[in-house]
């Protein structure tokens, strides 16, 4: 089995172990890691696109299209967050997963928690 390792750390462990190492030049997220894991996994999913041979240049248009689009989107989405009262202090919340799906409650925990830097259980105790 080869290890293909992808990372955005270039003396990083999984750069260095791994057989192949793609070092993506994106820098360091000091928050939540949504540049660093948005970039990783982007360039994960062109790497299996082009193991199965389904890459080409419409798919490469179409994803610099959608980054282009975002780009473009973020003031106005920016200017909806400023103007809205659910992010207000005291505000309740509620996180919503696919059926059961436990992880994926953690997830939305865990996003809220270290990106808003809020609480997301009541009286820091697990709510699920």
């Amino acid at each position: 089995m080869t290890v293909i390792g992808i990372t955005n750390s270039n003396d990083g462990p999984l750069a260095k172990e791994a057989q192949i190492s793609m070092v993506v030049p994106i820098e360091m997220d000091h928050a939540i890691s949504v540049n660093t894991y948005s970039t990783l996994a982007a360039t994960a999913g062109i790497l299996a696109s082009a193991v199965v041979g389904s890459w080409n240049a419409p798919l490469a248009t179409s994803l610099s299209r959608v980054v282009e689009s975002t780009a473009s989107a973020i003031p106005l989405w920016q200017a909806q967050i400023a103007d809205t009262l659910w992010l207000a202090p005291g505000a309740v919340f509620y996180f919503l997963a696919r059926g059961s799906s436990l992880g994926s409650c953690q997830e939305a925990r865990l996003l809220w928690e270290e990106g808003l830097k809020s609480p997301a259980t009541r009286d820091g105790h697990r709510q699920l």
